[in-house]
């Protein structure tokens, strides 16, 4: 799980947005790739724009708004995740540069 919020509000500066993972097929929408920094490299998904996709946002987010979304479920498998990405608002022109908090957690059930 991540928890995700704004610093300071309302954010309208790139903004957080997920897309409803009943929309996607990974096997037609998505690719794994290498994801690599000078500290260290994994995997992740890349996704790749289709029409039926649909992504929400919080648009003025406020710092008591949080974000709650699933990275992966290791019963699901790959392609269990909350796709996820900033966008430019562009809206946001102007407005003060985003800070934010990101939290993940992993949560174990029997």
């Amino acid at each position: 799980m991540t928890f995700w919020r704004p610093i300071h509000g309302p954010n309208r500066d790139w903004p957080l947005a997920l897309c409803d993972a009943q929309t996607v097929n990974v096997n037609l929408d998505g690719e794994v790739s290498d994801y690599v920094t000078p500290f260290k490299s994994r995997e992740h998904c890349v996704l790749y724009h289709r029409e039926n996709h649909r992504w929400y946002y919080l648009s003025d987010q406020e710092i008591g708004e949080g974000l709650l979304f699933r990275q992966y479920d290791s019963g699901l498998g790959n392609g269990s995740g909350t796709p996820h990405a900033s966008f430019m608002n562009p809206n946001g022109t102007g407005t003060e540069a985003r800070h934010s908090v990101e939290a993940r957690l992993v949560v174990f059930w029997d």
